[in-house]
């Protein structure tokens, strides 16, 4: 698996007491508001060099129990949307952070194992479409516009078809995978995750196992790790020009869990795809979420219409051309 240097943010206190956790209980939420960055890479074949990155800031707010069902309340704001380090320039990134203003705020339950279950104003979210819809009209015209806006309005009408959509994101996938699970005396258990290697295919299972690290780190985490194979299907695009290769995949996540809350600090993903049969590389994705700390990364700070540069700028940026079939508008 590709080494992606961040070993260096898992150091733990060997002098602390061992704790042995044969269980990651039930998720205990504060009040605290909550803010993540989170950084999407994709690698092409053996090449180091990023080819394609997302970066993004996500606000949580816990808003408490459902006394009927009894999941934990949550809303999430999502902001501060960078293409490869730039603000939306192309057309398709344009769109993109507009349908993303439909979608958030989100209000979400979870189950007390950390399992997105369901969302809770899917009226509000059918409300806001119609004048996002009207200035996308605006401003873009073409096929490829008009079958998006088809797509993503046949997705929120059906309240199922949207939650659905939700585990196509990197990010929801792995951060609502109910980790919080009983393990053995080795504090090991075979489990299985899903994760959405191509946006429209099928998600992808891998069969592994979590285990848990018995050190509570000086940061004061629980260190959780997942470790998956999986032999990639033959419907995927991966196999569209190696219809008789064998393709597998290898997925790796890093899970620091706050102590006292079980709500991640820090998630980092690593996902290899290989060609078995031409022994090479494909592709490889990463994923890190890292937990904000400070005043600036309030609530407040995700209820302005602000457009920064996200932080940690170290990737200068190459401009690319996508998506031929999008117009721009004349005014």
């Amino acid at each position: 698996m590709r080494d992606f240097g961040t070993d260096i943010l898992k150091d733990t206190n060997q002098n602390k007491d061992s704790i042995l956790l044969r269980h990651l209980r039930n998720i205990k939420p504060s009040d605290e508001f909550i803010s993540y960055l989170v950084a999407l890479k994709y690698y092409e074949g053996d090449k180091d060099a990023v080819s394609k990155r997302i970066d993004y800031r996500i606000g949580i707010e816990y808003l408490g129990e459902d006394s009927q069902k009894l999941p934990h309340v949550f809303r999430l704001y999502k902001k501060e949307l960078f293409f490869n380090r730039k603000k939306p320039s192309l057309i398709i990134e344009e769109i993109a952070t507009a349908l993303s203003s439909v979608i958030y705020p989100l209000e979400i339950t979870v189950d007390h194992r950390g399992k997105f279950t369901s969302i809770i104003n899917h009226d509000q979210i059918k409300k806001r479409w119609p004048a996002v819809k009207r200035n996308i009209l605006k401003e873009y015209r073409g096929d490829i516009t008009f079958k998006i806006i088809k797509k993503f309005e046949e997705t929120i009408k059906d309240h199922k078809k949207l939650e659905t959509s939700l585990y196509r994101e990197i990010f929801w996938s792995i951060f609502y995978h109910p980790v919080y699970i009983g393990h053995n005396e080795e504090l090991k258990k075979e489990t299985s995750m899903l994760f959405p290697l191509e946006p429209y295919d099928p998600l992808v299972v891998y069969k592994g196992a979590t285990t848990i690290s018995p050190i509570i780190t000086e940061y004061n985490t629980i260190q959780v790790q997942f470790n998956g194979q999986s032999t990639i299907p033959n419907k995927s695009r991966f196999h569209l020009e190696k219809k008789e290769h064998v393709i597998t995949s290898d997925l790796q996540i890093d899970y620091d869990l706050d102590q006292n809350t079980r709500i991640p600090n820090l998630i980092h993903t690593t996902c290899d795809i290989y060609d078995e049969t031409d022994e090479k590389e494909i592709k490889a994705i990463e994923l890190l979420v890292t937990r904000q700390e400070g005043d600036q990364y309030a609530k407040s700070s995700f209820m302005k219409k602000e457009n920064k540069q996200p932080d940690r700028v170290k990737v200068k940026p190459k401009k690319r051309d996508w998506f031929f079939g999008f117009k721009k508008k004349q005014v």
